[in-house]
């Protein structure tokens, strides 16, 4: 055999190599777009949850402070020392909230090795 001739595919080889080379391109080009498909989302709820996690501590802090100075000038009346209490109330439970779920959130991305704000537990 000469040493052109092993270069030589016969109709059926070439069909089976196209076939092989064909699978292994869209493999490929599956893994690109399952990934595309799966980091658009994951960017997009990283930047609401980051977005979050600046906003909501200070939410908290101006809502405790508007409930107790309302609370300090509604000395008078009742009602407006009802309505403060309510203010300071729901303040300091949202503020619970949001600490208990970004310690469940770290320890879930740590654990998982998650990345970014929400770290999606190994998910983005």
């Amino acid at each position: 055999m000469k040493s052109h001739e092993v270069l030589k595919l016969d109709g059926r080889m070439r069909r089976h190599l196209l076939v092989v080379l064909t699978l292994s391109y869209l493999s490929t080009t599956a893994l690109a777009v399952t990934n595309f498909i799966k980091a658009v989302p994951c960017s997009i709820l990283n930047m609401i949850l980051g977005t979050l996690n600046a906003v909501v501590p200070a939410l908290v802090i101006i809502f405790f402070l508007y409930g107790g100075v309302k609370y300090i000038f509604s000395a008078d009346d009742p009602k407006g020392r009802g309505q403060a209490k309510s203010i300071l109330i729901n303040a300091l439970i949202g503020g619970i909230i949001y600490m208990v779920w970004t310690a469940i959130n770290t320890m879930l991305s740590t654990v998982s090795g998650g990345s970014g704000p929400t770290g999606m537990w190994g998910v983005c």
